[in-house]
């Protein structure tokens, strides 16, 4: 699998994908906000780049991240 297609695997369950600077953390897309589920939007992101994946996550966002280092 690519990244576009992690990417479409992640929408399809509903978690909303961006863009990140490819091999860093930082997001490629002005705001968080513009994180989707929309596959058209997806193709665009990651089928050009070799961005990172981001994945929403917080309180409207179903997913729950547990940073431990």
């Amino acid at each position: 699998m690519n990244t576009l297609d992690f990417a479409n695997y992640y929408a399809e369950r509903g978690w909303r994908v961006f863009p990140c600077q490819p091999k860093h953390k930082e997001p490629a897309v002005k705001w968080a906000d513009e994180a989707t589920t929309d596959p058209e939007k997806i193709k665009r992101w990651f089928s050009t780049t070799d961005y990172n994946i981001g994945l929403m996550t917080g309180k409207n966002s179903g997913l729950v991240v547990v940073d431990i280092d």
